[in-house]
């Protein structure tokens, strides 16, 4: 039966590197892989997610434009690390 208290069901943004085979999320949740750096900002009509987990700086930007039926998700990356990342991304919901 779901728990809808437990906070782990939703919509995620995977990030794997590809060398490594470390895997995390564009937010906390699921995976609970804890940020070097990390702040959520709630504003007008929109939550950002900012993260920076093994040298890479993730922004996951989620928003309901006012004329669509549809949730937005802008995703952008910035490899923070000396050499280059070979990274996979994968959305998944878990429900």
């Amino acid at each position: 039966e779901q728990d809808l208290s437990e906070d782990i069901h939703g919509r995620f943004v995977y990030v794997q590197d590809r060398n490594s085979k470390q895997t995390w999320t564009t937010t906390y949740q699921p995976t609970q892989v804890v940020a070097d750096e990390e702040q959520v900002v709630h504003g007008m009509g929109y939550t950002r997610f900012d993260r920076s987990v093994h040298g890479i700086a993730t922004r996951q930007t989620v928003f309901v434009p006012r004329d669509l039926n549809a949730e937005v998700w802008l995703i952008e990356i910035e490899n923070l690390r000396d050499e280059r990342a070979e990274l996979t991304l994968c959305s998944a919901v878990d429900w």
